[in-house]
């Protein structure tokens, strides 16, 4: 299994994923929301983002 994988099973569960040496992976949670004025709906989401200057836990 690859490294990518690795990190994508644990940035499901977790919020943050530290590759040691490397940096870390983040994830926010946006809530679903609905927009009155264009009747539109949009489902929930995780971002991700990186950050390099986290080295270890």
């Amino acid at each position: 299994m690859l490294i990518e994988k690795h990190i994508s099973d644990l940035l499901y569960r977790y919020q943050c994923v530290t590759v040691p040496g490397f940096g870390a992976f983040l994830t926010e949670t946006i809530s679903a929301h609905v927009t009155g004025s264009a009747s539109s709906f949009f489902p929930p989401k995780k971002v991700v983002s990186f950050n390099a200057n986290v080295k270890n836990n």
